[in-house]
């Protein structure tokens, strides 16, 4: 008996389907997330782009239309500006993936909001479980340190690191890593700050502005903070050193 081959063809319909819903950037947290919904529309996609960065946000909203079954385009002209221009935002999906490329988006968002890039997963916001890792400010091993000495303030630490660095310092009264942020928009009312000396020893400081105060964890034998934290603004609320529990 001969075999039979099933061949399955998606139809317009189904194409649109699969595209159908809530996307959401890879690295997305609690003060930065963009997201982009679509829905069907004739043969075409009707979306709408959220972002906010901090206190900032944007969005766009339009029909793209749909080129291939994993391609669509939106464009918009701006024939009234001085000089006229036109924005695009291309979406290219690859299973549940969407990669977003964009130009001359800067007229739909706020100071910090682009378009211009990012990988987008179906569905919410995903949980990341080492958002620092990710952002290449600590190892693994160092953030697993500073969740377990922060404790409940290990969320608080990541949201005020949303625009962070990182520094390695060699000076004479300190040598170690300083990874210093704060919010979009926000500081000095949601700042943090964490030091890595090279004996192992950990510093982490948080702004609460909702409590208003500045919370103060250490490893440090003598309980004082390095000299990264000389200057800290700690002008806005009372500092309070945590003291280490056995974690």
């Amino acid at each position: 008996m001969a075999g039979v081959v099933l061949w399955i063809v998606l139809t317009p319909k189904g194409e649109l389907d699969d595209w159908a819903g809530q996307w959401t950037m890879e690295h997305s947290s609690p003060v930065f997330q963009y997201s982009v919904r679509f829905q069907p529309q004739g043969k075409n996609l009707k979306f709408q782009m959220e972002a906010y960065s901090g206190t900032h946000s944007g969005s766009i909203d339009g029909i793209a239309e749909l080129k291939n079954p994993n391609q669509a385009v939106w464009r918009e002209e701006h024939q009234d500006e001085k000089p006229p221009f036109v924005s695009e935002v291309i979406f290219r999906k690859e299973g549940d993936k969407i990669s977003v490329s964009a130009k001359n988006t800067e007229y739909y968002g706020g100071a910090g909001i682009s378009f211009d890039e990012g990988t987008y997963l179906r569905g919410p916001a995903r949980e990341d479980p080492y958002p620092l890792f990710s952002h290449e400010l600590l190892t693994r091993e160092e953030e697993d340190r500073v969740r377990a000495l922060t404790g409940e303030d290990y969320p608080l630490v990541v949201t005020c690191l949303q625009l962070a660095r990182m520094d390695e310092v060699k000076e004479k009264d300190f040598q170690g890593k300083v990874v210093d942020g704060f919010v979009r928009g926000a500081a000095p009312y949601m700042n943090a700050r964490i030091t890595i000396e090279k004996n192992g020893a950990i510093t982490v400081g948080v702004t609460d502005s909702e409590k208003n105060q500045i919370r103060i964890h250490t490893t440090r034998p003598d309980g004082k903070t390095p000299t990264p934290f000389d200057s800290w603004e700690t002008a806005n609320f009372p500092v309070i050193y945590v003291q280490p529990t056995t974690r």
